[in-house]
């Protein structure tokens, strides 16, 4: 049996449950759909959603209050009935007809697969920024995203999302690097979703402040000191630091903050102005 699992926030996922269903029919299998919302603020897409109370084996819960990323991926685990989990964010679009059936083909021989992601260019070039970080550092493989992975049940009960992990970001960091150390077979397919969340420019430099700055938070705690020294930006910053450079690159890159920001608004945006803000957060 396959459990589908959907983590709801302020997005419309009928489309994507309908789409999930439909191949799945197809190949006959023992499936479900939980889609559980994630306390949900936008009323449109609460609207939307109440369709999926109609469509057969889908569990649809309207959470009482915010769980969080890591929490209400533990929850949807933890009630799936699926020997193996198929994780979805709500704001992935299925591309291919064969998706489901690429992912029962790939994980004959490992634990786990991940799928990976793809992105359409903008046509507003406010969201210019998330696709091109999207296409330069996110569809690279290799990369462990929660936007598209299928798992075995038991093996996500032996790792989970760490529930400790406050603020935004870099929980799925700590659960591929932990795949990873303790030697579960980990495949890499071509096995995409559609990305259709792309965030503003503002959007999308907000959110990478908050997660350099839990990064930094994660990195200072000893558990996952060591862990995260293989992340791209804490590289970085260990550099500096070793240099003693940490302190003075936090003084001088400060005012310079603005135009960074400002430069990224550029029809062309150049990914190294993204990290020199995160790392001014890590300083």
């Amino acid at each position: 049996m396959l459990s589908f699992l959907i983590p709801i926030y302020n997005f419309d996922v009928v489309a994507l449950a309908k789409a999930l269903s439909l191949q799945a029919e197809a190949l006959h299998l023992d499936y479900e759909i939980l889609a559980y919302d994630d306390c949900s603020s936008n009323a449109e897409c609460l609207q939307a959603n109440e369709e999926l109370i109609t469509l057969p084996k889908v569990r649809y819960h309207i959470l009482p209050e915010n769980l969080g990323r890591s929490r209400i991926r533990n929850l949807l685990a933890q009630q799936a009935k699926g020997e193996w989990l198929l994780f979805l964010d709500c704001d992935s679009g299925i591309c291919r007809d064969n998706f489901v059936e690429k992912y029962l083909q790939e994980s004959k021989h490992c634990d786990v697969v991940c799928g990976g992601t793809a992105y359409e260019k903008p046509q507003n070039k406010d969201f210019l920024l998330h696709y091109r970080y999207g296409v330069e550092r996110e569809s690279r493989k290799g990369l462990f995203m929660t936007i598209n992975f299928f798992i075995r049940k038991e093996v996500f009960h032996e790792i989970s999302f760490n529930e400790d992990i406050k603020g935004y970001g870099h929980e799925d960091t700590l659960f591929g690097l932990e795949l990873q150390e303790r030697g579960f077979r980990v495949r890499y397919a071509d096995n995409p979703v559609l990305h259709l969340g792309l965030k503003t420019t503002d959007q999308f430099i907000a959110d990478s402040i908050r997660a350099s700055q839990n990064l930094k938070k994660l990195y200072l705690e000893k558990d996952f000191a060591e862990k995260l020294q293989q992340v791209r930006s804490i590289q970085a910053y260990r550099r500096l630091e070793s240099m003693h450079l940490a302190g003075l690159y936090k003084i001088l890159s400060k005012p310079l903050l603005p135009l960074l920001k400002t430069l990224l608004h550029n029809p062309k945006p150049q990914l190294k102005l993204l990290d020199l803000i995160k790392l001014h957060y890590l300083c």
